[in-house]
């Protein structure tokens, strides 16, 4: 700088000199700093804006904390609401290390491969409006350009360095395409939709032993992999792996705080202010919980599976925080574009809503959820599930509805236990019918169902003894009807009856409002994938099991001749499969009369 201004060069010539200077330097910082070359180097592109092709990084206080994460967390999984900017800023980040870093071989995984390829795009994108600004590094030990510069910068699943002998990757999800290579990073997008995300992820662990990182990014879709790793759950047997090491929402004392006279809006632009001018160095030294404390819309932790979770809630973003004016406005115009149940998923982070169609298509909490009462005069019902992440059985009475031909499923309560095995609910369930309804239990007033693989399912008890789950009921005084159905057809049978009307005037299944439980199965959480089997509900892991439950409870309670009656379908006749008990062994068609019922078991 000295030698220039003994020059005495004229001012315009100096102000471009310190000017060219300045961004040299800036070059030079930015092969080091992520934050820096995000500010000045990045352009991304704006589907909502047509104004504009390359639009600058937007510099946000969360953006900056999630570049620090990025950097310095090698496990890491982002739960956040929609349009945040993250995926973006991921593809910047993942760019930046491979043009800078030698021998980098980085994947970006979706669900599919074409999904994948558009990562890719991105990232072509931000290199190819980095490319004016190639000079600018020549200073600085070069640029990294990419293969076949002015022809094509790269394939479609593909983005090549060959001077640093680096590249980036687009693959389809899936374990078998990982464990093909050693890679130095892999960014799963929106694993929450990645139904083998968990054998990914453990087929990566080998790379992040090795000196590679993980970073998970997906907004919630049920009770998928996502949910158990923030939950802090074994992801196979649902068994919690201890508590919290780290949590941001217990900092007691925050580095930053707006003065008290300020009002909430000012405090909130106050605090974005501070975090965007802190210097690298003091952003640095800060504890990355406590930097995340000062956040608004923003929670960092990390719990027994040693996996750093990170929150983004759109309240991040002061552009959408209600506490704004500019956020006022966002949330007034958008909000009401979202039935609840969408809402609620993409932008409030709720995993108990779903994407797929709800099996129980016209659940309305006032028509099914009421009090009920116990009918001495009516046996308990109960119709269990079998597992370890989660098992146990809805407690019901089938009721005749007085002057009609008709019953009405009454569900009274729930047992519902997690990191569990039958002989812990048999005792359970036991315990609780002789304390609340001992005149059924008294005079053995009991009606069960399951699943028929409870005859092969063993178990070990205290004694060391191997028992099937159904001969575990049996020793405690419970005996199931074990009746195999259709999973199609029993699911049918359950949809038609949330949907029948009896003669009275009300449905013909009311919920107590104590089965917190069975209320979220029937009100969503039971429902089919975006893409499956026609017939079959998603097996999520938590919700399938309470749809299991009560599938198999109206289906032996409730009968197609029944409905057919009930709702005043004509009588017609149809073919239906004759098949055997427990084999499920078609042995030939008959015809039925006067209902719609699919399939008969033969004993």
């Amino acid at each position: 700088m000295e030698a220039i201004l003994s020059k005495k060069l004229p001012q315009s010539d100096l102000q471009k000199a310190v000017e060219q200077d300045y961004w040299e330097a800036t070059a030079e910082l930015s092969r080091h700093c992520g934050w820096t070359y995000l500010k000045h180097f990045t352009y991304t592109l704006d589907e909502h804006d047509p104004t504009t092709i390359a639009k600058p990084f937007p510099e946000q206080a969360y953006l900056r904390v999630f570049e620090r994460i990025f950097r310095e967390r090698k496990v890491t999984y982002l739960e956040k609401s929609r349009q945040m900017k993250i995926t973006w800023t991921e593809c910047a980040l993942i760019l930046h290390e491979t043009m800078n870093k030698k021998a980098q071989l980085i994947a970006v995984q979706s669900k599919k491969q074409d999904d994948a390829n558009q990562i890719i795009k991105r990232q072509t994108h931000i290199y190819t409006n980095m490319l004016p600004y190639a000079g600018l590094f020549d200073a600085s030990g070069g640029f990294s350009y990419a293969k076949m510069v002015g022809e094509k910068i790269g394939t479609n699943d593909k983005l090549e360095f060959p001077k640093n002998k680096s590249e980036i990757m687009a693959i389809p999800q899936g374990a078998d395409i990982v464990r093909s290579y050693t890679w130095s990073r892999i960014f799963g997008d929106e694993i929450n939709h990645q139904p083998e995300t968990a054998e990914a992820y453990a087929a990566a662990m080998p790379a992040v032993s090795g000196g590679g990182y993980w970073n998970g990014v997906g907004t919630p879709n049920g009770h998928t992999w996502g949910y158990y790793v923030r939950e802090g759950k074994d992801w196979q047997t649902g068994k919690r792996l201890g508590k919290n090491i780290l949590d941001s929402n217990y900092v007691k004392i925050k580095p930053l705080e707006a003065p008290g006279h300020y009002s909430a809006e000012a405090a909130r632009w106050w605090i974005e202010k501070q975090l965007l001018d802190m210097s690298q160095e003091d952003f640095d030294a800060l504890p990355l919980e406590d930097l995340v404390a000062c956040c608004p819309g923003m929670r960092i932790w990390m719990n027994g599976n040693n996996i750093t979770c990170f929150r983004i809630h759109y309240t991040a973003d002061p552009g959408k925080d209600p506490i704004t004016e500019e956020g006022a406005a966002w949330y007034k115009e958008n909000h009401p574009r979202y039935t609840q149940s969408q809402w609620e998923r993409e932008f409030e982070i709720r995993y108990d809503t779903f994407s797929g169609r709800p099996v129980i298509s016209n659940w309305a909490t006032p028509t099914f959820v009421k009090k009920v009462e116990y009918d001495s005069n009516y046996p308990i019902c109960l119709s269990f599930d079998f597992g370890t992440k989660l098992c146990g059985t809805p407690i019901a009475q089938y009721k005749k509805i007085p002057d009609y031909n008709a019953y009405r499923l009454s569900i009274l309560s729930e047992l519902i236990l997690e990191e569990s095995n039958t002989p812990e609910m048999a005792r359970k369930i036991v315990e609780m019918i002789k304390t609340r309804w001992p005149r059924s239990w008294g005079n053995n007033n009991i009606k069960a169902f399951c699943d028929p693989a409870g005859h092969q399912q063993s178990e070990t008890i205290a004694d060391k003894s191997q028992n099937t789950s159904i001969k575990i009921l049996n020793a405690v005084g419970i005996y199931p009807n074990s009746k195999k159905f259709g999973v199609p057809e029993s699911t049918e049978i359950l949809e038609t009856a949330f949907s029948l009307v009896l003669p009275d005037g009300k449905p013909a299944i009311e919920i107590d409002p104590s089965c917190e439980y069975m209320i979220g199965v029937c009100s969503g959480g039971l429902h089919y994938p975006d893409k499956g089997r026609e017939g079959y509900y998603e097996k999520d892991g938590h919700w399938d099991h309470g749809g299991d439950m009560i599938r198999m409870m109206i289906a032996n309670l409730f009968s197609y001749l029944a409905l057919a009656q009930e709702t005043n379908q004509p009588q017609r006749k149809k073919w239906v499969q004759v098949r055997r008990k427990f084999t499920a062994e078609r042995i030939g068609y008959k015809v039925q009369k006067g209902y719609r019922r699919r399939s008969v078991t033969l004993g």
